[in-house]
């Protein structure tokens, strides 16, 4: 029998060196070592590390979608915001503005910054009258003009169509003084833009208790009986001349004709509407 000493003396060697975590390539037969726990622990280390990777790559890419959708949102919010107050202050009763019209924009003296203190306001009025008490305040909130939510005027004043701060114009000289220019803007076909401004039974420009006939700008009407006593005011209109038109009224009979200041209202936004000046 061979003695075991040799054998013996390479078992504990390599009993030795695996105990000491020394990284033994043959196993004692001479074969290539293998390692089933290590192996193990290599391929769960490695997929350990590619899933913290990815799971970082997905929190990367989960916290950038969040941050963008936020800002999507944020900027959708802001943006429907502002349209919700835009759309609640057009035609929804006037605070004092550049404008001049409660319904938030011009039809005449279009000019903002030419015209600053002058506007003609388009839209209807229900309730009678440029010489009227009643006609002297808003009688519904300034919700008026041609475009605001009640075109017509109904329950309306002369004085709804101007935003607040504003007026309609008093006079011919409350044009001449508002007005850049000191005169009437051109105005389109088939327009009548009103002021306060009433005349005598002879046809001239006067100041109240007067009643008679209606005053303004535009190309509606005719040209006023004494016309430099209602400069820089271009035209006048009678119940005869309002009885065609498809806004305005101003009487119907032949006494209404002497009384067209207390009588006038306009149906609708068509044919023009009032002059207003800045208070």
């Amino acid at each position: 029998m061979r003695p075991f000493g040799p054998l013996v003396l390479v078992l504990a060697s390599t009993t030795f060196g695996l105990a000491c975590g020394s990284a033994a390539t043959e196993d004692v037969f001479g074969n290539p070592a293998t390692s089933g726990a290590g192996g193990a622990g290599g391929t769960g280390s490695t997929v350990t590390s590619s899933d913290a990777s990815t799971a970082s790559s997905s929190a990367a890419t989960t916290g950038a979608t969040t941050s963008s959708t936020a800002a999507v949102t944020t900027a959708a919010t802001t943006a429907a915001t502002t349209a919700n107050t835009t759309t609640a202050t057009s035609g929804a009763g006037g605070g004092p503005d550049a404008v001049g019209c409660s319904d938030g924009t011009r039809e005449y003296f279009t000019d903002l910054q030419g015209q600053p203190d002058i506007a003609g306001c388009s839209g209807g009025f229900e309730i009678a009258g440029v010489s009227t008490p009643a006609s002297q305040t808003p009688a519904c909130n300034r919700v008026a003009g041609n475009d605001s939510v009640n075109a017509t005027g109904t329950g309306c004043t002369v004085e709804d169509l101007c935003s607040e701060g504003w007026h309609v114009c008093l006079d011919a000289a409350d044009l001449a003084q508002s007005s850049s220019t000191g005169q009437c803007d051109p105005a389109g076909p088939n327009e009548f833009w009103l002021t306060r401004q009433v005349q005598d039974g002879q046809g001239a420009c006067a100041a109240p208790p007067e009643v008679n006939n209606i005053t303004g700008c535009g190309t509606l009407g005719g040209t006023p009986q004494d016309p430099q006593s209602c400069a820089p005011l271009t035209n006048r209109m009678r119940a005869a001349d309002c009885v065609p038109t498809q806004a305005w009224y101003c009487g119907a009979t032949q006494n209404d004709g002497t009384m067209e200041s207390q009588l006038v209202v306009k149906v609708g936004p068509l044919e023009g509407g009032v002059i207003c000046c800045r208070d």
